[in-house]
């Protein structure tokens, strides 16, 4: 069994302060939900900005990223998705249906064909589970 314990960001030699970027206390780029620092222009993402250390964060960041500089006002979310890496993969965000439904919630189903997973065009195995 490999367990991680957690893991720290290599920011104290980088002499962010001298361009306006501010850490925090563990040293992790402080941002905004736009992914922006203290400094004009400047952005951080991923492990050193301490979103969590998933793929899948990785491209929400990048989107984010993305679309700021593009003009647009896309917003890192909260929710962070559940997902097993098994074959076929499971996967889920928020509530379930059916906790959303008992909630007291409309409820709007939507899928998402497996072509459009980008793990699953890494992997080149785009079959539907």
């Amino acid at each position: 069994m490999l367990a991680a314990t957690g893991r720290s960001p290599v920011t104290g030699d980088l002499s962010l302060e001298t361009a306006g970027v501010r850490t925090d206390e563990r040293g992790f780029v402080r941002v905004d939900d736009r992914l922006a620092t203290d400094a004009a222009r400047t952005w951080a993402a991923g492990d050193v900005a301490g979103s969590p250390q998933f793929t899948h964060m990785s491209l929400d960041d990048y989107r984010i990223l993305k679309a700021t500089i593009a003009g647009g006002d896309l917003r890192t979310s909260a929710l962070i998705p559940w997902n097993r890496f098994t074959d076929p993969g499971l996967a889920r965000v928020g509530l379930t249906e059916q906790q959303a439904r008992v909630a007291g919630h409309d409820v709007r189903v939507a899928r998402l064909l497996v072509a459009a997973v980008p793990r699953a065009r890494t992997l080149r195995d785009t079959r539907r589970p």
